[in-house]
């Protein structure tokens, strides 16, 4: 059995440092855009297409599509949706097509462009692991970070993704970002939204206003949807 190597990307900007042929790239904005376009695409969105800038798209809604966005967090004025999962529910986004842009999620999916991609978020952490081992790719997970900086959620996400391949024999890495990851992981324990709030005083400092966000992102299979990147949308595989 052929060995694939598992790794970690911390920021998009590092990743033309992690990229090997035939990757499969698993983007992860846990707090919240992974998060969002899982639950869109769950809640019955025919796709998502992920625009690196406001004025992408404000172009997109000319040609009829709903738009969500935010910026250090915050919902875009005369947008149709912000970035909390919660907004996107069956009734709003049912049958639709719509496109978001983020601070940092859409700028990860526009450093991997032309790659093998897909969303991973807690909701859908098993199907993601069901995924990769059906394709039997070198994968590495890519974290969106802030700002293009690490952080603290999507590394803790993109740690267990990896722990839980590398038990199964034909995994491997060679990497030092793994055992960052799992070093991190091994403090949050069980208890991820305590220690997140308590390590990250960015997302402290918001936690009034994300708590109801930060916990619905952090149920685990929730969902068995997968988003996959084709051209410039995500759809349901």
């Amino acid at each position: 059995m052929s060995q694939i190597h598992v790794d970690i990307c911390f920021s998009p900007d590092l990743y033309p440092h992690y990229h090997r042929k035939g990757n499969l790239v698993v983007v992860i904005d846990l707090f919240r855009a992974t998060t969002v376009i899982s639950t869109a695409l769950h809640n019955g969105a025919k796709a998502i297409i992920p625009v690196p800038d406001i004025e992408s798209a404000f172009d997109y809604r000319k040609k009829g599509l709903l738009i969500a966005g935010e910026r250090d967090g915050d919902k875009l004025s005369d947008f149709d949706f912000g970035n909390s999962p919660l907004e996107f529910t069956a009734d709003k986004v049912a049958n639709q097509t719509l496109a978001i842009t983020t601070t940092n999620g859409t700028r990860a999916f526009a450093s991997v462009e032309g790659e093998h991609v897909i969303a991973g978020s807690l909701l859908n952490f098993s199907a993601v692991l069901d995924y990769i081992q059906q394709h039997h790719s070198n994968v590495v997970f890519l974290c969106s970070g802030w700002t293009m900086k690490v952080n603290i959620e999507d590394t803790l996400l993109a740690g267990y993704f990896a722990q839980q391949l590398l038990k199964m024999p034909n995994y491997y890495s060679e990497s030092d970002s793994i055992a960052i990851a799992q070093n991190l992981l091994d403090a949050a324990a069980d208890n991820w939204l305590d220690f997140i709030l308590k390590s990250s005083p960015r997302l402290k400092s918001k936690q009034s206003l994300l708590q109801t966000d930060m916990e619905y992102a952090l149920q685990q299979d929730y969902s068995s949807v997968v988003p996959i990147l084709e051209g410039n949308k995500l759809v349901r595989t």
